[in-house]
Order: structure tokens, then sequence, then C-alpha cells
């Protein structure tokens, strides 16, 4: 399979999870499976880009993780953010 072919194929999954994600959007009631399918869908079309498009799964592994080290950080961050607004939102 040629280079370009492999960019199609991700290019048309990419597009077939984020219809998923539109559709999985507005369902509320499936609560607390909704937010874990969407992060999931997420995360999965966010690493297939930067394995493919990015060329990361042809680089070392010192860049992989110089890519992919502060993402639990940021997580860690914003959840910490989250938690703060929520008594700025009660004043």
């Amino acid at each position: 399979m040629t280079s370009k072919g492999s960019y199609l194929y991700i290019a048309v999954f990419l597009g077939i999870m984020t219809a998923v994600e539109l559709f999985l959007y507005p369902q509320h009631g499936l609560g607390q499976w909704r937010t874990t399918g969407l992060l999931t869908l997420m995360g999965s079309k966010a690493l297939m880009v930067a394995l493919a498009y990015m060329n990361l799964r042809k680089e070392g592994w010192a860049l992989k993780i110089a890519f992919f080290a502060p993402i639990p950080v940021a997580i860690y961050f914003l959840l910490f953010m989250l938690y703060d607004a929520a008594y700025l939102w009660k004043s």
C-alpha cells in the first residue's frame, strides 16, 4: 500500500470516528458512558493523527516520549482548574 493510500484510509477512518462522535454527543440517556465514549474516541483520533500524519510511528523513542509526556500533565492541570472553577462559580 502506498503512503498516499494509507493517508486516505486514515482520513476516511477519522471521518467515520467523527461521525460516531457527532452521533454520540446528543445522546444524554447514556450518562457516564457517553463521556467515556467521547473521550476514548477523542484520544484515539489524536493518537492516530500523531502517529500517522506527524510520522511519530517512524521516529525514535525519545521523540515519542517528548511528544506524549506532557499530555498527562495537561490533563492533571485541567482537572485542578475545573476543581478551582467550581468554587469561583459558587461565589
